[in-house]
């Protein structure tokens, strides 16, 4: 049994089957993310070394160096290239296409860990990211303050904003440009160190080990054991000036206050920002991966009105401001698209009543655009899609060839019921008659779209989704053709061309659609008498007939005579 002949003997299961369909390709349209361009990994991984006050010569020799004869022997490495610089080592690693970016990264960072054991304890933890073109912030915030210093926006910024922003589901990390940190700076005076000859370097570890809080072990009380730390940790400016850092002789202790000053201060000043003409922070959003950005930037817009609307109340002279909004061009581009493919939806239901006259026939044939399109929507968040501009385009492009087979299907049943024969015997001739025929149209766009999602390298991951995304279209519409155009021409579509005016769904309505349709079918009855009679003019005069030929064939020499000078060589050896 057949698949058509199975959903004629089964219309109910065929039936909740195309409406569970519907469901989940509404459920998955929903959950698919929505970004800007399709997701493409590049092999690249990016690894920065920090070695404060190093110059370049001890970077490259310390650093740089080793991990180069160390990451050069990962498989799949295509390219290396390193730069030294004052304090900081770069590495940029290309790998060979079709390689997990995800398991890149980490043979990366296993190899450095191998070499990080030789590096002085002065140089930072290396940093390690793979190049993801989707990486950029979704959002830029600008936070001004009247009453506050740079300083202590920086701290209402690290502990006040930054924990509500990251509290929104998707949201990834939050970098500021512009902040300066509070920093306490210690300032000794030499002579004091030479009159207590102590070191400097002294000082600084004892200030470094002597500034945390240590575990103690534990103390027995009974049946209660009881966890005990040392609390070192600086509590305030006093505390750091009264800290000991000798004892000469063993009985006088020299504190840090007699050594030098303890003052508060800011760390140094590398970057500054500034919003409307004043000094300001700037914090950039990111989200995480595969995270809808349009979503998210909707929550954390309605996140920072309500934070916004709090600060106005409590009279704080700080102010959020949405700079840049990531989202706005994803969303402005998606509508566009969606526009589009809403236009191309009226255009072809039109255009396929014009042609048909009957509203049974054009809401049986343009049922195979949601099923298509909803359908498509379950096989892209399978395959991993993302809502873009390319997968879009492929379904507006998959617009107008969706309804082509439920078309054929339809008019041919209508040729059978014209016959005299019964809906349900009309709709199994019908669609044997022309299931070849429908089955071999979809597989030839199927060898067209095909191949574009087996494309090598950069361009064939910028396209894949576009060539599947038309190719899942026309399997569900293949599927329609095949099952819901005759289950719905058997029980519903009527007895064929014949069927009273009030049978029209669009009748009842009102009469515009039918006259509509009735003009639209007069217009081509002339069109087709005007074709029959220049036809027969041209057959019947010989000299209108040469005239026609030499005409033709005028221009196709024409034609021909421009191709060399429209197709340069190099054109065609790069063809």
């Amino acid at each position: 049994m057949n698949m058509s002949v199975a959903s004629l003997r089964r219309p109910i299961f065929f039936a909740a089957l195309v409406i569970l369909m519907l469901v989940a390709g509404l459920a998955s349209m929903k959950n698919i993310p929505v970004d800007m361009m399709p997701k493409i990994d590049v092999p690249y991984v990016v690894i920065v070394t920090e070695y404060p006050g190093a110059g370049p010569k001890e970077v490259e020799t310390v650093i740089t160096t080793p991990l180069e004869e160390e990451l050069v022997s990962l498989e799949g490495v295509k390219t290396m290239s390193s730069t030294s610089q004052d304090s900081i080592s770069q590495i940029v690693m290309e790998f060979k296409m079709g390689l997990p970016p995800d398991t890149l990264e980490q043979k990366v960072r296993d190899r450095i860990s191998v070499v990080k054991m030789r590096f002085p304890k002065a140089v930072k933890e290396p940093y390690v990211q793979k190049w993801d073109p989707g990486s950029q912030s979704i959002l830029t915030l600008a936070i001004r303050s009247d009453k506050m210093d740079r300083v202590k926006l920086t701290d209402w910024v690290e502990r006040d904003l930054k924990p509500q922003l990251a509290q929104i589901p998707k949201v990834g990390k939050l970098d500021i440009l512009g902040g300066l940190k509070r920093e306490v700076h210690v300032v000794l005076d030499s002579k004091k160190l030479e009159q207590y000859r102590m070191p400097l370097i002294t000082v600084a570890d004892e200030i470094s080990r002597s500034g945390e809080n240590a575990p103690g072990g534990t103390v027995t009380q009974g049946s209660l054991e009881v966890g005990v730390r040392n609390l070192g940790e600086y509590s305030s400016l006093d505390s750091i000036r009264n800290r000991i850092v000798s004892f000469p002789g063993g009985e006088v202790p020299v504190r840090l206050s007699d050594l030098g000053v303890v003052v508060n201060g800011s760390e140094k000043e590398t970057t500054r920002a500034y919003h409307k003409n004043q000094p300001a922070l700037i914090v950039y959003v990111y989200r995480q991966s595969g995270a809808n950005i349009i979503e998210i930037t909707d929550l954390l817009k309605k996140r920072i009105a309500d934070i916004s609307q709090k600060l106005e109340k409590e009279n704080a002279g700080i102010s959020v401001d949405v700079v840049v909004d990531g989202a706005k061009e994803i969303r402005d581009n998606v509508w566009d698209v969606q526009e589009s493919i809403m236009i191309g939806i009226i255009l072809t239901i039109l255009v396929v009543y014009l042609f048909l006259a009957s509203a049974r026939s054009t809401l049986i044939t343009g049922l195979a655009l949601p099923n298509s399109i909803l359908g498509a929507f379950i096989l892209m968040y399978v395959a991993g899609f993302s809502i873009n501009i390319m997968t879009l385009l492929a379904l507006s492009l998959a617009v107008g060839l969706l309804v082509d087979d439920a078309i054929v299907v339809r008019e041919n049943i209508f040729k059978h019921l014209e016959m005299g024969k019964s809906p349900v015997r009309a709709a199994i001739d019908g669609v044997n008659e022309v299931s070849m025929a429908v089955i071999a149209t979809t597989f030839a766009i199927l060898a067209v779209f095909g191949p574009v999602a087996f494309i090598s390298g950069m361009i064939g991951q910028f396209f894949k989704e576009f060539g599947l995304t038309v190719c899942f279209a026309m399997l569900i519409s293949l599927f329609d053709a095949l099952t819901v155009a005759p289950m719905l021409s058997a029980y519903w579509g009527g007895k064929g061309h014949g069927a009273p005016p009030s049978d029209n769904f669009f009748a009842k309505l009102g009469r515009p659609f039918t006259n509509m349709a009735l003009g639209f079918g007069k217009l081509q009855d002339k069109l087709e008498v005007l074709y029959a009679k220049a036809l027969d003019k041209i057959l019947t005069r010989p000299k209108l007939s040469s005239a026609v030929g030499v005409g033709f064939a005028l221009s196709l020499f024409l034609l021909a005579a421009r191709l060399p000078a429209t197709f340069t060589p190099q054109a065609e050896t790069s063809s």
